[in-house]
């Protein structure tokens, strides 16, 4: 897999965090990308400085293309892009009849709008040297919402 690279939106916790963890186990070179350096330096340890072990952590605030655009390019810089992972993603606990504008934009920003531009930026890349998979993850909330959920639901439904 030499300079073949995985990106992982949200790889410095949860879901992301084991998925970056799983594919460099495989033998992946993986960017975990966060909008946390913080969290990337905890999550990743000394892999945090730059391609220590094949790890590539990235900044990058999925909700901005400018952020996009850069993180990706600079994954670029340093091999080909054959896989990307989204699992960037935030969660605000509130009813339907609760929910806050700011909130709803926030989940809409990161969940929708991180996801779509992810998997963009990351296609014209692949597009451009030979293809590769993209893997988008949701949550259930998106087909069986819940009263505590409606927003956060709406956004993973829109994923799907």
């Amino acid at each position: 897999m030499n300079d073949a690279i995985v990106i992982v939106t949200g790889g410095a916790s949860g879901i992301g965090r084991a998925v970056g963890e799983r594919l460099r186990a495989d033998g992946w070179r993986v960017a975990p990308f966060d909008v946390s350096r913080e969290a990337l330096d905890s999550a990743w340890g000394d892999a945090a400085s730059g391609d220590a072990a094949g790890v590539l952590p990235i900044v990058c605030d999925v909700a901005d293309r400018a952020s996009v655009e850069a993180a990706v390019a600079a994954v670029e810089g340093r091999g080909v892009i054959r896989g990307l992972v989204t699992c960037a993603g935030i969660y605000r606990a509130a009813s339907m009849l609760e929910v806050t504008d700011e909130d709803f934009d926030a989940l809409m920003a990161v969940n929708v709008r991180g996801t779509f531009l992810a998997c963009q930026v990351v296609a014209r890349s692949m597009a451009r040297t030979g293809g590769g998979s993209i893997v988008t993850v949701t949550s259930v909330a998106g087909s069986e919402p819940t009263a505590e959920n409606g927003a956060y639901a709406t956004t993973k439904g829109a994923v799907d």
